[in-house]
């Protein structure tokens, strides 16, 4: 499977994936069933999962955790910049200069 445009982040600073660079990609469960629309994103399959034995976080167990910690107060998400497409508008820490 393959992507075009797509930047790393490491501690090191943002670093442009070649074509031929293999890259483990963290992704929920919803992304890799094939029974769901996974938002478009068919390249992805369950046989790609690493590890598939292992038992992994469920993404709304942490969050259904991280409201119930803030209580009243709740919690702010934000934009960070760490995800993004270049091509649009707004903060992206993965452009490369």
């Amino acid at each position: 499977n393959t992507a075009d445009q797509l930047t790393l982040l490491s501690k090191t600073g943002a670093k442009l994936v070649k074509p031929d660079d293999d890259i483990l990609a963290v992704v929920n469960y919803y992304l890799l069933n094939p029974k769901g629309d996974q938002d478009g994103y068919t390249m992805l399959s369950p046989k790609q999962i690493v590890n598939p034995d292992a038992s992994w976080p469920d993404l709304s167990d942490l969050v259904a955790k991280a409201l119930q910690k803030a209580g009243s107060k709740g919690i702010s998400p934000k934009v960070e910049g760490r995800i993004c497409n270049t091509q649009r508008q707004g903060k992206c820490l993965a452009v490369l200069n």
